[in-house]
């Protein structure tokens, strides 16, 4: 066993013992292998120790004095400072039920006295390794919630300082018009609205940015969802706004689902906005909002009979500000499918499409099973 890292590293291991030979013994292998190591007689004592230097692993006796080894590792497990400390226990106790409840109090590994020092110290670099790459796995997933949260901070406050100008720009652009009156040449006026249309993209960017930085910081308010009724309402909340637009809608049976429903009202409206603006040089827009039933878990899903896409965007679509190289189809933000998959990710649920050029869209989402109802 190659012990150099570890020498370097010098591991605090805290064993919990009360016979002075054991200690001894110990102490000796472990002390002889690089590890720096320190004595507790008692549960007391061990709790103790462990508040005032957190051991890398701790060896555990279970028949002592007071408190014993079962009751020791229980307490030590409850405190979240302490709980991932691996703990081995060492016992003369060989009856399965006893090792059972060793596992059951939170240890990690159990050995039965008498052991050799070279089973002992396997176990032990064995059990610290493991502990090592959990406490890296650990560090850098803070690291990557810091890193998202500043990153969602940073979009937050970019996207509404951007309000600012671009009203000054809207505000500008109609004391233009204002300035103008009604001799307006006609280059005039189309430069007019081109500011305007920009306007109004920028608007929906800015207000994409800010739903996409409030998906991971918004706490999810959990509830039983009609779905249909809000599939309905959302559909009616689309054909008011959109009154120039003309399309035919069916919905299919949808069963009821707990989630979010204000989140999964979002899924729909930025699925129903994409299947309209890619269906809308059709002579008959049709969009399809169903859910089908497969023999474990079922799909919702939205579907249209637009110009659909090449399936090597499958993937890409998804990413934030991403745009199909197609005419007439970045009138978007780019980011409202990044906001759907955040969504349907924040439910631990799945998100994908099946498209083909020329014959339209279809997006499929799961939520987790046990809140499929």
């Amino acid at each position: 066993m190659n012990d150099e890292n570890l020498s370097e590293n010098r591991w605090n291991i805290l064993v919990v013992e009360d016979s002075p030979d054991s200690i001894n013994v110990i102490r000796t292998t472990l002390e002889g292998a690089g590890y720096c190591v320190f004595i507790a007689t008692s549960g007391e004592t061990a709790l103790e120790r462990i508040t005032l230097n957190i051991p890398d692993l701790i060896l555990l006796d279970i028949m002592l004095p007071g408190m014993n080894g079962y009751e020791t590792c229980i307490r030590i497990k409850k405190e979240e400072k302490w709980k991932y400390t691996p703990i081995i226990f060492l016992s003369a106790l060989s009856e399965p039920c006893e090792k059972v409840m060793g596992f059951r109090a939170g240890a990690i590994d159990y050995l039965i006295k008498p052991f050799s020092a070279e089973e002992l110290l396997i176990r032990v670099h064995t059990h610290l390794n493991v502990s090592r790459l959990h406490n890296q796995v650990l560090a850098y997933s803070k690291e990557l919630e810091e890193r998202l949260h500043d990153l969602d901070s940073f979009t937050y406050m970019v996207s509404h300082d951007l309000r600012g100008p671009i009203r000054a720009v809207d505000g500008y652009a109609h004391l233009l018009s204002l300035h103008a009156g009604d001799e307006k040449s006609e280059a005039f006026t189309h430069y007019l609205k081109k500011i305007h249309d920009n306007i109004r993209i920028m608007d929906h960017l800015i207000e994409d940015l800010l739903n996409l930085s409030r998906m991971s910081r918004k706490e999810l308010q959990l509830s039983l969802i009609p779905m249909r009724d809000l599939v309905n309402a959302v559909v009616k909340e689309m054909e008011d706004f959109y009154p120039q637009i003309r399309f035919d809608v069916s919905i299919t049976d949808i069963p009821p689902a707990y989630g979010d429903p204000n989140l999964i009202k979002q899924v729909y409206i930025n699925l129903l906005s994409n299947a309209m603006k890619f269906s809308k040089g059709q002579s008959c827009p049709i969009i399809i909002i169903g859910y089908v039933r497969y023999d474990t878990y079922g799909e919702y899903f939205v579907k249209d009979n637009g110009i659909g896409f090449d399936m090597q965007f499958a993937e890409k679509i998804f990413d934030v500000f991403f745009q199909l190289p197609q005419p007439d189809t970045n009138e978007g933000s780019g980011v409202g499918l990044a906001i759907v998959k955040r969504i349907i990710n924040r439910h631990d649920g799945k998100i994908r499409v099946l498209s083909k050029e020329g014959s339209g869209t279809c997006f499929y989402f799961t939520l987790r099973e046990d809140i499929c109802l």
